[in-house]
């Protein structure tokens, strides 16, 4: 009995003298991973609700969750698992970045939420950090590993290199010091040919800002979540103006976010009541004015510039036949709006606004005495010229002023003359026909044709300058280009009937007489070329012929042969 109780009391020191060794060469883990785990979430993303990722992330900097961007990518919704297993909505991308594959967002806040600290001091070579992987167990099986290398990046931050080998798991996983703060993200790499692990410094994700540029980058325009808007009101003002292509619920939102991030900005309101007139049924109209007088209200010394937004709506809604539910939304309000524009800043913009309604309501003069300041002001360019030429054909306008208006329409445009010249180009021979400079209108056809190629020109041109070349008397040039109409449409008996009574009229018998006796075959029935046969017959001394055609002429109703056949008797 005596040699078991001493066998037993070795056994049992024994025992005791493994568990201290095992206790004392266990690693021991630091104390904030237990409540630190909750933090680092299971990221699913979906796409019209079927699943098409699952990643890793975490919370940090209280409800913002840091990912991969992979994770996000082609999602229209996107949910963060915590480690309690208590699922949160991503409500809002609030940064992303293409290069570096990271991506940051917000879910709601609560206190439920469990949140990891940023740290704002880098590691450094052989410093021991801890990988923290997702689970919803008690136990957690952390990864130590050791810094091996280091590289700046962008704005002092830093990527590491860590000495254990690459997971697919721990992807997007947070990457923690010694008292328990962040300092960066697991980053994706090859687990087949990499050895080392690779960690983007957590600060650089912290650091991303959405700008009003920010549409254009494939990171953001491939999730499909709503995007925070930038925090300079200037740059979110442009990025909202950008962000017009959404859908009408989704740019509602957009313009009710910004009114939520810039409560006091006046653009918030306008752009949201113009939306509501705009896209909105009757029944809202009246909520979009409140909006509307409201941003006027918080302009301040810029009221000027509202009132004329407007009256720009108003006038627009009414010239585009939009119905809006208020009542005396007209014309006459919006002049009585640009007025009160007008009357707090003279601003050559407004005259063109108060120019389009007055033209709109028949006031032709006055309206065209606003486009005569805008066309002594900084803002004069060729629209501005052509239009004030369009109002003044309504007016008893001298045509020399007309051409002067034309003239400074092609001059704004610059030289080179560019090819957007050309509507004034054509516009100035047409102005110099009607003056009666025939040799001029053609000049400005030449020139019309020159800069959009005769390629685009039709018969008809060609048709149109030949009977300006004819007033001119620029026979030759008349020739050619009638020539060049039939060579366009050949079928038209038109231009060939014309071709052949110009070479009559230039005396060119016989060239124009096969020709018309080509056209008798085809369209017998047509007075003109009989009555034209019969001339060529006549100048070539050949009276019967001639009378067979003239009475052919005559007997289709055809009244100027009279005197011809008189001629022959």
């Amino acid at each position: 009995k005596t040699k078991k109780r001493r066998m037993k009391k070795i056994i049992l020191s024994i025992l005791v003298a493994l568990m201290s060794l095992s206790a004392t060469s266990a690693p021991k883990q630091p104390k904030w991973i237990k409540g630190a785990k909750n933090s680092v979430v299971r990221i699913v993303s979906y796409n019209e609700g079927t699943e098409i990722h699952q990643g890793q992330g975490f919370i940090c900097n209280g409800n913002t969750v840091f990912t991969d961007l992979s994770f996000l990518t082609g999602a229209d919704s996107i949910i963060a698992i915590d480690g309690k297993g208590i699922a949160h909505n991503a409500e809002v991308l609030t940064g992303a970045n293409g290069i570096y594959e990271v991506a940051r967002f917000i879910i709601p806040q609560g206190k439920r939420i469990s949140t990891l600290p940023l740290t704002q001091d880098s590691a450094v070579v052989d410093e021991k950090l801890y990988i923290l992987p997702y689970t919803t167990q008690k136990k957690v099986e952390v990864v130590e590993a050791k810094v091996i290398h280091l590289t700046d990046i962008a704005n002092g931050c830093k990527y590491y290199t860590l000495s254990c080998t690459p997971d697919s798991s721990l992807f997007g996983c947070p990457v923690m010091n010694a008292g328990g703060a962040v300092i960066g993200i697991v980053q994706k790499c090859n687990t087949e040919t990499d050895t080392c692990t690779y960690v983007l410094d957590a600060q650089f994700i912290n650091q991303i800002e959405i700008g009003a540029a920010s549409l254009a980058e494939n990171a953001y325009k491939q999730i499909n979540i709503r995007k925070q808007l930038p925090a300079n009101e200037e740059n979110a003002l442009a990025y909202v103006f950008m962000m017009q292509g959404l859908s009408t619920d989704e740019y509602g939102k957009l313009l009710n976010d910004y009114i939520a991030q810039f409560p006091n900005s006046a653009d918030g309101y306008f752009n949201k009541g113009a939306f509501l007139i705009n896209e909105a049924d009757s029944t809202q109209h009246q909520y979009a004015l409140s909006l509307i007088e409201k941003s006027i209200e918080l302009s301040g010394d810029k009221a000027h510039e509202f009132l004329c937004d407007y009256a720009n709506l108003i006038y627009n809604t009414i010239t585009n036949n939009f119905k809006v539910g208020i009542d005396n939304w007209n014309l006459e309000l919006a002049l009585d709006i640009i007025n009160k524009a007008i009357e707090a800043k003279e601003e050559p913009a407004y005259y063109r606004i108060k120019g389009n309604i007055l033209y709109s309501l028949g006031n032709y003069r006055e309206s065209y005495d606003c486009y005569k300041k805008i066309n002594e002001s900084n803002l004069a360019s060729p629209e501005t010229y052509l239009l004030a030429y369009t109002i003044s054909r309504e007016l008893d306008i001298d045509i020399e002023e007309q051409i002067t208006l034309i003239d400074s329409a092609i001059s704004k445009c610059g030289t080179p003359t560019p090819q957007r010249a050309a509507q004034y180009i054509q516009e100035r021979a047409l102005l110099n026909e009607k003056a009666g400079n025939y040799r001029n209108a053609v000049v400005y056809l030449y020139r019309y044709e020159e800069l959009l190629g005769s390629l685009d020109m039709s018969a008809n041109f060609y048709y149109i300058r030949e009977q300006l070349e004819i007033k001119a008397k620029m026979y030759e040039l008349a020739l050619k280009d009638i020539e060049h109409a039939i060579t366009l449409e050949p079928n038209d008996i038109g231009y060939k009937l014309e071709q052949a009574s110009l070479l009559v009229r230039v005396g060119e018998i016989e060239k124009a007489l096969p020709l018309l006796q080509q056209l008798a075959e085809e369209e017998p029935n047509i007075s003109d070329i009989h009555r034209l046969l019969g001339i060529c017959y006549m100048r070539t001394d050949k009276t019967a012929a001639a009378r067979k055609s003239l009475e052919k002429a005559k007997s289709l109703g055809d009244t100027l042969v009279d005197q011809l056949l008189q001629q022959l008797d």
